[in-house]
Parts: structure tokens; C-alpha cells; sequence
């Protein structure tokens, strides 16, 4: 009787849809059909194994344990959700839960349920790049750049550090698209992205503003310096060759305009403003060149 009654327990659990192991010493002891499904694992494999085979790192596994312990000894549910380790060493999102069976006595083993998460997982981060990143250049968009931007401002303000201010397009992009097509400037718009991202500096934030106009932060400098920073940017997309297909390169130049923040400044628009005044400058002055904010040159 007591056999059937087992033999019926592990029919349920190994139909359940969901992973369920039981762990007794950070050993696993025992698990249903579908933990091993998950992990990639038969059940004899994954038998008295220890539960570190399903981390990622020695890291991982011990913030697990020191998040879970507390939990555990409260006779609460520790619940988590984590990148664990599949056989052939991928990584599959898990949403974990587990209880002791006795709170005061953890070596008496705990029960742990995981749910494969890793396509919500992979939706979410989609949205997020398409609420965050330009899909084109890969850059942050104009929202997340604002968003960001302000928080870089607050920061600059609350240290008392410099913060310089770059706004700058793709001279002449129309005739770009007239003459070689919108695929044309696209690649244009995509290699400007990647080259931008490695000529600058780890710290800095760049944005796509807008079509083919972009923005950039610059923590800790002012001055000539904003002024060094941009030149160093024009010189070094003016001389990259952009591959348009079928055999043939383009290349391009941008125009630049620049400030940086005064003690005035409460919000991004102050320097979007005096920027494109000087982007404008530049674009005046023939294109292909740097201009800085008038108002603080004077």
C-alpha cells in the first residue's frame, strides 16, 4: 500500500509542469520529471548531487544562500529569481521558490518549486531596449537620454563637478539619401553610432536627438576641454569610410556645436538651447567644424 501510494506521489510530480526538487544539505535528494527536463539532467544524474551544478558561479551560489537562510529559519517562502545554469552551460531564467520543512531544524531538508521564466525574460529586455536604445545606431534614444541627462545634472550640481554638452549632425545627410539611397543613410547613421560609442569615453552618454542629429554628455570637464573633446569627435568621423554595398564607401562630416553647464542651469534645455545656437554657428561657418556657446566665450 505504502509503495502504490509512492508510486502515485511521483506519477502527480513528474506530470507537474513545473520543476520541484527536494534539497536536504544543499544536496539534492530528490526531483521530478521536469527538473531534469529543465537542466538537461536524467534523474539519476541529478541524484545526490549538490545544488551548486545549477549556478552560475561560486558568487551566485552564495548570495543564494545567504538570501534564502534568513527566509528559511522565519518558516517563510524565500522566493527569487536568478540565471541558473543549464548542462551545456547556457543560461535559463528561473523563477524559484522554496520552504523549509522545519524552520527550526534546516538540516530536515527544504522543498523548492522553479518555473522556466527565460522568454518573459527575453521579452522584457526587448521592451526595455525599445524604450531605451535607438534601434537603427544602438544609442540611447531621445526619452532615455533626457531621463538621463537630468540625473547626470542633479549629479554634477550635488559634486560640484563640470559637466560639457555636445550637439552635432551629419553635414549635407540629405543629399546622402537623394544620392544613394536610404539604406545609404542608414549605414551612415549606424557606423556614426558604433565609431561615436568607441571615440569617446566610458562615462560619456550619447543620444540620438533626432534624424541625423545626436547629443552627448560629458562628465567632469568645461571649458577648452568640451571644446577638445568635440574636435577630437569631428576629426575622427570625418575620417571613417562607410561600406554602402555593391563595392562602393562614403564618408561624411559633422558639424559641432558645444557648452556646458553653468550654475543657472536647472534642466537639459538650457544647454540643448545654447548648443544648437552654436551648432547652428558652425553649420554658418561653412560646416565641418566646431563651435562653442558664444555667451560663455565672452
Amino acid at each position: 500500500m505504502l509503495h502504490d501510494r509512492a508510486v502515485e506521489l511521483q506519477t502527480i510530480l513528474d506530470g507537474s509542469s513545473v520543476a520541484i526538487t527536494f534539497v536536504k544539505d544543499r544536496i539534492q535528494v530528490w526531483a521530478n520529471k521536469r527538473m531534469g527536463e529543465l537542466f538537461g539532467y536524467s534523474p539519476e544524474e541529478m541524484a545526490d548531487q549538490p545544488t551548486r551544478m545549477f549556478f552560475q558561479s561560486d558568487q551566485d551560489y552564495d548570495v543564494f544562500g545567504k538570501g534564502a537562510y534568513p527566509v528559511l529559519t522565519l518558516g517563510g517562502t524565500y522566493q527569487s529569481e536568478l540565471e541558473m545554469r543549464h548542462r551545456d552551460g547556457h543560461g535559463i531564467w528561473i523563477n524559484m521558490s522554496g520552504k523549509a520543512i522545519s524552520p527550526s531544524d534546516l538540516s530536515l531538508g527544504s522543498i523548492w518549486v522553479l518555473e522556466d521564466i527565460t522568454i518573459r525574460k527575453e521579452l522584457e529586455r526587448k521592451l526595455e531596449v525599445q524604450a531605451h536604445y535607438d534601434l537603427l545606431t544602438g544609442l540611447d534614444n531621445r526619452a532615455y537620454f533626457l531621463e538621463l541627462a537630468e540625473r547626470e545634472i542633479s549629479r554634477s550640481k550635488r559634486l560640484h563637478e563640470p559637466l560639457g554638452f555636445l550637439m552635432f549632425d551629419v553635414d549635407h545627410f540629405k543629399l546622402v539619401n537623394d544620392s544613394y539611397g536610404h539604406d545609404a543613410g542608414d549605414a551612415v547613421l549606424r557606423e556614426l553610432g558604433r565609431c561615436t560609442l568607441k571615440i569617446l569615453r566610458d562615462i560619456d552618454i550619447i543620444g540620438r536627438w533626432g534624424g541625423e542629429e545626436f547629443v552627448v554628455l560629458l562628465p567632469g570637464i568645461s571649458g577648452s576641454h568640451v571644446m577638445d573633446a568635440a574636435e577630437r569627435l569631428r576629426i575622427a568621423l570625418s575620417e571613417i569610410e562607410v561600406d554602402i554595398g555593391q563595392g562602393a564607401s562614403l564618408s561624411f562630416s559633422v558639424s559641432i556645436g558645444g557648452t556646458w553647464l553653468l550654475d543657472s542651469d536647472s534642466k537639459i534645455d538650457f544647454l540643448v538651447k545654447r548648443a544648437d545656437n552654436a551648432l547652428y554657428a558652425a553649420k554658418h561657418a561653412g560646416r565641418n567644424c566646431v563651435r562653442m556657446d558664444s555667451s560663455l566665450l565672452s
